[in-house]
């Protein structure tokens, strides 16, 4: 009989890693299978959010800075399909799948003041999102998972990402020819370059939004400007330069 399941092993930042454990013991859930239900979220997301790959560059970047964190090997049982669906959109991609992993489990530990910080500038997210919507809008749109929390829908980022659509109504979205398609893709116009919008995988985390603590690991798509030491990022600063001159 054919297995249905696949073992996959990461290496994951302990300390996100051992806090993730602590708040899933306390859930009383199941580790693999609530991860599975989450990849089955993230992986279309994931493929839909970065529709061009890391550079080779940006690729072998991330890796470096993931080797820069306290990791231990964690294994997860997952569905068969759903995991080469997950190599797949990382293989296409470019994405490091440890990133990916490291991403998730880190953002699941970490408490809101953390999430304001990294995708918000430290803004009140939370109240800005309540007051966009009514209480009866609210619940019409979260009925399920309010009334029926027992359901097989597990979300746990989808507030977030109501929150980067929320801050993002000011990019002016532009089309633009896939590098590698010619497909049409959405890019924002910024500065002197063109970039992908705001989306959850899109943020990139690094080693300024805390103090002493380096995030580049934990980034699933970047921008090669955004590369410390990279030409591209000299460019660009040049570029800001030029605009503050004017």
């Amino acid at each position: 009989m054919k297995a249905t399941q696949t073992t996959i092993t990461t290496r994951i930042w302990t300390r996100a890693m051992n806090r993730f454990d602590e708040k899933v013991e306390a859930a009383c859930l199941r580790r693999d299978g609530y991860i599975s239900r989450i990849l089955e979220v993230e992986v279309p997301h994931l493929n839909a959010e970065i529709p061009i790959p890391n550079s080779d560059v940006a690729a072998r970047f991330i890796v470096s800075q993931l080797d820069l964190l306290d990791r231990k090997p964690v294994s997860f049982k997952i569905p068969r399909v759903l995991g080469g669906q997950l190599d797949q959109v990382c293989a296409s991609k470019k994405i490091p799948r440890d990133a990916l992993f490291n991403r998730l489990v880190f953002l699941l530990a970490t408490p809101n003041s953390a999430i304001r910080q990294l995708f918000f500038g430290g803004g009140q997210w939370t109240d800005d999102l309540i007051k966009k919507y009514s209480i009866s809008e609210y619940l019409r749109t979260e009925r399920d998972r309010i009334f029926y929390p027992l359901n097989e829908n597990v979300n746990p980022f989808a507030e977030i990402r109501e929150g980067i659509d929320l801050y993002a109504d000011d990019e002016v979205i532009v089309k633009s020819a896939h590098p590698t398609t010619g497909e049409l893709i959405d890019m924002v116009q910024d500065e002197n370059n063109l970039r992908l919008p705001r989306r959850f995988y899109t943020y990139v985390f690094d080693n300024k939004q805390f103090r002493d603590v380096n995030l580049f690991g934990l980034n699933c798509y970047m921008p090669d400007w955004a590369i410390p030491g990279h030409p591209d990022q000299a460019a660009r600063s040049k570029g800001l330069d030029e605009l503050m001159e004017l």
